[in-house]
């Protein structure tokens, strides 16, 4: 899985840079998403070591269901 998300990444790289994306320019965002990916790998890794699968179920539906409802409340019109 990890080697296919490389290379469609990679792609993805390519893509951008033919139709004329400023990479320099982004350069301190991309730098600190990316940083934010490995640390939110890092203690993701490390709470799902602590959490058992009954809790990790509760947890991943609870924050589908959040975000979901969160989605529902800035569509509906009040």
């Amino acid at each position: 899985k990890a080697a296919c998300q490389a290379v469609g990444h990679l792609a993805k790289v390519g893509l951008f840079g033919v139709t004329g994306f400023a990479f320099a320019e982004h350069a301190p965002l991309l730098a600190l998403g990316s940083l934010c990916a490995v640390a939110g790998t890092f203690v993701g890794s490390r709470l799902l070591d602590r959490l058992s699968e009954r809790s990790f179920l509760w947890l991943y539906r609870s924050v589908l269901s959040a975000l979901a409802l969160r989605l529902i409340w800035k569509v509906v019109p009040i």
